[in-house]
């Protein structure tokens, strides 16, 4: 490819010298025409039979070598325009070579341009698709779904999370009840009086340094929730120095235990009652809002226009309904409890040569 390149070039260049070449020996030969024109003027003038001053000949013989120069120089300018001209068109020529052969060189580079040109004149003539509305309604309702699932399954997770957490509670109560009647039983077994505040003050302590319920439970052989009950108090506060805590009898220990399980459980009762008016709100918020399909055949501002349709599909025996929207008077025909319903009428009006829906589709409408 190279050697093809090198070869043209040198050919332009051979046909540009032969070109200037002749271009000059032209020039000389005009030239050497010239002189002998000179040679016959001078000898025809001696010749003339009217003689002559020696003035006019000088003037004349100076306007025929004006005029000759004027000559000379015209046919120059047009040798030089030629030459030009001639040097454009070579150097056109190796341009065009040179940009040939880097093309040669380089086709990848060409080949994506073009695959460029080709994709956007694609990307042009690319027609917009326009999804169906009852393609979109029907995703709609699928996405509905979907959320309404998901809300259920996380509200039965937390309602699971709840009830474990109650589970949970109770069998720690239960645990720290059963340590706390076994530290009991182990006291009663040494019969060792409790502390020196019990001998003073019977059913009463003062709180000292380092004092706690769960302490206070296995010193005196009384529950952590019994202690937090009688004392108003919650079974993780901290106990303040010098307080008087209130020591519970066996009997009292009893009752106080009753009423703590019948707290729990009428919030177990509370609980489950909140959870079951959440459901019935949840059925009462899903049944609250209800909705019908229908198939829309035409939309349109024009009174007479929409009189016209609803007569025809009337006269078809289709039922026909309008409502007024922001877009102008809507035609409905037929009304049915689920999509598919609405879709099979639309599917009849597809089929049936005497009215034309072309252009129906299914409507969600709120009841």
């Amino acid at each position: 490819m190279i050697a093809k390149q090198v070869i043209l070039s040198l050919v332009l260049l051979f046909g540009g010298a032969v070109t200037i070449f002749a271009v000059v020996q032209n020039g000389k030969s005009s030239k050497s025409d010239d002189v002998p024109e000179q040679v016959v003027t001078t000898t025809q003038v001696p010749a003339r039979p009217v003689a002559v001053p020696l003035t006019a000949d000088v003037e004349t013989e100076e306007k025929i070598l004006s005029q000759k120069r004027k000559q000379r120089e015209l046919y120059n300018q047009q040798l030089a325009k030629e030459a030009d001209a001639l040097l454009s068109e070579q150097e056109h020529a190796r341009m065009l070579a040179l940009d040939k052969a880097k093309q040669e060189t380089s086709p990848t580079t060409q080949s994506q341009i073009s695959a460029d040109n080709a994709s956007k004149s694609e990307m042009i003539a690319m027609p917009v698709v326009q999804t169906r509305p009852e393609a979109v309604e029907a995703a709609r309702v699928t996405e509905q779904k979907r959320v309404a699932e998901q809300k259920a399954a996380q509200e039965r997770q937390l309602a699971e999370q709840k009830s474990k957490e109650v589970a949970n509670k109770e069998t720690n109560h239960t645990k720290q009840d059963k340590q706390a009647e076994k530290s009991t039983m182990q006291i009663k077994t040494k019969s060792k009086p409790a502390t020196s505040n019990d001998t003073s003050n019977k059913g009463r302590h003062t709180v000292t340094k380092g004092d706690t319920l769960s302490g206070l439970s296995r010193t005196y052989g009384v529950p952590v929730s019994v202690l937090a009950a009688a004392n108003d108090m919650n079974r993780h506060d901290a106990l303040l120095l010098g307080r008087i805590i209130t020591i519970p009898s066996s009997s009292s220990t009893d009752k106080i235990k009753q009423d703590a399980q019948q707290t729990r459980r009428s919030a177990q009762n509370n609980a489950s009652t909140v959870k079951s008016e959440t459901k019935s709100e949840q059925k009462a918020d899903n049944t609250a809002v209800a909705y019908n399909y229908s198939v829309q055949v035409a939309i349109s501002s024009d009174k007479a226009k929409v009189d016209e349709v609803v007569k025809k599909y009337r006269a078809a025996g289709y039922q026909v309904s309008t409502s007024q929207t922001s877009r102008g008077i809507r035609v409905l025909i037929g009304s049915a409890d689920s999509y598919d319903e609405a879709n099979a009428i639309r599917q009849k009006l597809a089929k049936d040569s005497r009215v034309d829906a072309s252009g129906a589709w299914v409507k969600k409408l709120e009841k």
